[in-house]
């Protein structure tokens, strides 16, 4: 007990050489497109993981007809970010529709996890951006399926 009441003073001086460590990390909007050979990627989506020193969230957004979209908000960290990228052939059911799901074969359930784009575009992706807290961040990626 006296251990646990000998620490406070020294976590609170801690706090105090601490300014804007309860603040969150900034975030950026971001907008994009994605072609596949020359065509809009129909569905699918964008993975933003946090590089280097951005302590940023982690964050997915779906890509539909070859377009997405993150407000501020709702965006990954500001500062270098790994793009993963990844395609599907079927737009996402609502898996938690009964209707939906009950009307699947099997066939089309495992259609929703097959992957379009090779692996070096999510599982191998060296593709990284630095996204700027101050305006909005407007992405391109001209795929290829070979």
């Amino acid at each position: 007990m006296l251990r646990a009441a000998a620490a406070l003073p020294s976590i609170g001086l801690l706090l105090w050489l601490c300014p804007g460590c309860d603040q969150p990390a900034p975030r950026a909007a971001v907008q994009g497109t994605v072609l596949l050979d020359g065509s809009p990627l129909q569905y699918g989506f964008v993975e933003f993981q946090p590089e280097l020193e951005n302590e940023g969230p982690a964050v997915m957004a779906e890509i539909h007809n070859g377009r997405f979209s993150l407000q501020k908000e709702a965006g990954p960290g500001a500062g270098a970010v790994r793009v993963r990228l990844h395609g599907r052939a079927r737009p996402p059911v609502e898996l938690d529709d009964p209707r939906a799901v009950a009307a699947m074969d099997d066939e089309t359930a495992a259609s929703l996890d097959a992957e379009l784009l090779p692996e070096r575009y999510h599982m191998r992706s060296e593709i990284v951006e630095h996204l700027h807290e101050d305006r909005l961040n407007e992405l391109s990626y001209q795929l290829t399926s070979d």
